[in-house]
């Protein structure tokens, strides 16, 4: 695949064109990636760690607060929170461990650890898109370009400045350097293709344990081979059956793990080529369009249904689509449209997912797909290298970098994300909830019961947004009302522990006490430490004056903390009630 220098690049100066190809050191480019990456995204070193899912993975996570031996061996044994991710959580507890700070009230992480460490993980598959670039094209600046599209789109925020995207950008870098050692190994003249090949394999591996994603990663291999490389498909099947195997077995874990009867939302199966038609409009869209980005776009199954976007999506794709067809060089649009509609199958809603109770799409989930736009660029300017074509590539990478430098800004901090997301669509469930919580921890009761209401009007198969309704609706001293709303929740989840206590503490307070009971026993069933359930149980059963179910939960309870006093004294009182008098 060389270019003809005489031919194409006659209209740079005199020993310019040798510099396009190259061959540059490898720290030249590792550098301008690096520091261009530094540049857009370096200012999240200072941002906070979030509600949005950073307490779930990091911050409340009670198998890294404090990080332990024993909690990797847990995250390598078992799934959690649905998701069987070891490698991603043992990057987590390694960061968490430099992050502990014991010293601070309770306990707290130092945010700028897990910031970095994304940085350093979106670099490094930055870094492996170019080789990857340099090998297709065979040239160096050609490649730069194409990896700094890859590295600055503004579709790459999100997953660079959450932390809790670590998995995304961990499952991308293993997967691109897995691609790479992969196409080292077929390679006529490789020393050592069977070495390749193996740390290929490996990294393939890694990438499938960081996150269910990288699934497409031998269908994207295939696809290259075959319509960019024209190496023989069966050749190329023969040598990635071992990768299309592993990869039907995450899918099958995954899918076990994530059932959909789980799910809260679940498109009628012939809705759901809709979906997927709508979801890929919208990323090609944001794709050339990239502005007005949020981490929640609202866009659930039965929003996008609702309206005209999927049909217009089906023109877009179909336009789109003959276009590559019939395009001279076909070969490569079909093989850069297959790429990118290949990485983006798992979630395009064919198979639901459970983010799509949120939304059908996300910047996120583009994060492997933008190995296309990064390959167009890439193609383009080595095919046309002449200055106006650089040219007007730097002007769209600038802007690129520029749209991301604004974006970024908006990860900072919990108000930050969540007045953004509402910025862009009234129907966030998650601004409604994130500002909701705001304001309740604000004081400010009226305005969070709003937010909670408005999300729970949206979103009616929501157990958060009634639950978040019901919980303050107890503050404002409504606990009849409080209850009903989550007893809503519960009816959408049933094992729900936190909307089981809630309403057990406003059946207290509604004095409805086999009500508190029933919910209480169902709390601690579902979470048998938690020492608060217990001692309300307690002090529930013996208003009702069940004295032996009171004092077997006050044991209960100082099983859990022999420093609860008043348990204690409870439990004492108790048994004196019950000798015998003299």
């Amino acid at each position: 695949m060389a270019i003809d220098l005489e031919e194409t690049e006659r209209d740079w100066p005199a020993g310019e064109a040798e510099f396009l190809h190259g061959p540059w050191p490898w720290w030249l480019a590792v550098a301008v990636l690096a520091g261009a990456i530094a540049l857009v995204f370096g200012r999240s070193l200072g941002f906070a760690l979030l509600s949005w899912d950073d307490e779930i993975n990091i911050t409340r996570n009670p198998l890294l607060t404090p990080p332990s031996a024993a909690s990797v061996i847990y995250f390598w044994l078992r799934p959690y929170v649905g998701l069987y991710a070891p490698v991603t959580y043992t990057v987590l507890a390694i960061e968490a461990t430099i992050a502990w700070r014991p010293e601070a009230d309770g306990g707290q992480f130092a945010a700028w650890v897990f910031h970095l460490g994304n940085l350093l993980f979106h670099t490094g598959a930055a870094c492996a898109v170019y080789l990857i670039l340099r090998r297709l094209t065979r040239h160096d600046l050609a490649a730069l370009a194409g990896a700094l599209v890859f590295a600055w789109h503004p579709l790459q925020t999100e997953s660079v400045c959450w932390a809790t995207e670590t998995k995304g950008l961990l499952a991308g870098l293993f997967s691109f350097l897995a691609l790479w050692q992969y196409w080292l190994s077929t390679d006529d003249g490789a020393e050592h293709p069977r070495l390749h090949y193996a740390v290929a394999l490996a990294a393939f591996v890694l990438a499938l344990l960081s996150k269910p994603s990288a699934v497409v990663v031998p269908a994207v291999a295939l696809t290259i081979d075959a319509l960019w490389i024209g190496r023989d498909w069966r050749q190329s099947a023969r040598a990635l059956a071992p990768w299309f195997a592993l990869s039907l077995v995450l899918m099958v874990a995954t899918k076990w793990l994530q059932p959909d009867e789980s799910l809260s939302v679940v498109a009628p199966l012939w809705q759901r080529p809709l979906v997927a038609i709508d979801a890929l409009g919208f990323y090609l869209w944001k794709l050339v369009f990239p502005w007005r980005l949020a981490p929640d776009y609202g866009r659930t199954p039965g929003v996008a249904l609702a309206g005209v976007w999927p049909y217009l999506s089906i023109l877009l794709v179909a336009a789109l689509g003959a276009a590559a067809a019939f395009a001279p060089a076909r070969r490569r649009w079909l093989a850069l449209s297959a790429v990118f509609v290949v990485s983006l199958a798992p979630v395009l809603g064919i198979v639901p997912f459970s983010y799509q109770q949120f939304s059908t799409v996300a910047d996120r989930y583009a994060y492997l797909a933008m190995f296309a736009p990064a390959l167009l660029t890439a193609w383009m300017l080595s095919r046309f290298p002449r200055p106006a074509v650089a040219g007007a590539l730097a002007a769209l990478i600038a802007a690129y970098g520029g749209i991301s430098f604004v974006a970024a800004g908006h990860w900072r901090n919990d108000l930050a994300l969540y007045t953004q997301a509402n910025a862009v669509t009234e129907r966030s469930l998650m601004a409604h909830n994130g500002l909701g919580n705001l304001l309740e921890q604000q004081g400010k009761l009226a305005e969070a019961e709003a937010h909670f209401r408005r999300a729970a009007e949206l979103h009616p198969n929501s157990y958060s947004a009634h639950y978040n309704l019901g919980r303050v609706l107890g503050k404002r001293n409504r606990p009849a009302e409080g209850i009903a709303t989550i007893q809503k929740s519960l009816a959408l989840r049933p094992d729900y522990e936190k909307a089981h206590f809630e309403l057990a503490r406003l059946a207290v307070r509604a004095d409805q006490l086999p009500l508190a009971r029933d919910h209480l026993l169902q709390a601690v069933r579902l979470d048998p430490e938690r020492v608060d359930a217990w001692f309300n149980l307690a002090q529930v059963h013996e208003r009702l004056g069940e004295r032996e179910a009171a004092i077997r939960c006050y044991q209960e309870t100082l099983k859990r903390d022999p420093s609860h006093n008043v348990s204690r004294l409870r439990l004492d009182t108790l048994r004196s009630q019950a000798l015998p008098r003299p």
